[in-house]
């Protein structure tokens, strides 16, 4: 993914994550774990990002929500009101401070889910941990794509390698990786 695609996409989702912030955050700790996790299953990178995109988004839905309350006259100034307000404000500061912190957890775990799915549409078949260059003994993968023939004709059948770097599929006999270029095992 190039440099703009993926800023593009991890502010799309901050933005996304922050809006969703804003109504989620009163649910008690699976809100902003959901927004977060959201976040970072959108991203699908690794968990430090995505820990830092829940954490933004859950900061720019607080900072969202902090201007509605605000416009809203619930933080009046009266000497009566003002005690009241205060201690209203440091609830939700606080109640805010623990949603962004349970928002980057969750975008580590959506990042960890998101990788995990990218990773599993990789692996060919069976055990065979290709993005992880671990095979557990087994041969080198290689996918069989049957033809279907014409009435009265003859069945082919196509064999494939897949690159251990990317897991893209190459012809049976190419060298190297069509698609990243590194040498086929």
């Amino acid at each position: 993914m190039t440099g703009l695609k993926k800023a593009v996409l991890n502010t799309t989702a901050v933005t996304a994550g922050g809006l969703l912030y804003v109504g989620l955050n009163w649910i008690p700790i699976i809100g902003p774990l959901a927004v977060g996790f959201l976040v970072g299953y959108t991203a699908k990178d690794d968990p430090r990002n995505g820990f830092r995109l829940g954490v933004y988004s859950a900061t720019f839905g607080a900072f969202l929500l902090a201007v509605i309350l605000g416009n809203s006259g619930l933080f009046n100034t009266t000497e009566a009101g003002t005690l009241l307000s205060m201690l209203v404000a440091w609830i939700l500061v606080m109640w805010n401070l623990a949603g962004i912190m349970l928002a980057g957890l969750g975008g580590i775990l959506g990042s960890l889910v998101g990788q995990a799915r990218t990773m599993l549409g990789m692996i060919p078949s069976g055990l065979n941990m290709i993005p992880f260059g671990i095979s557990f003994g087994m041969p080198k993968p290689r996918r069989v794509l049957k033809l279907q023939a014409p009435p009265g004709g003859e069945e082919k059948r196509i064999k494939f390698r897949i690159c251990e770097n990317c897991g893209s599929s190459n012809q049976e006999d190419s060298k190297t990786c069509e698609n990243c270029r590194k040498k086929l095992g």
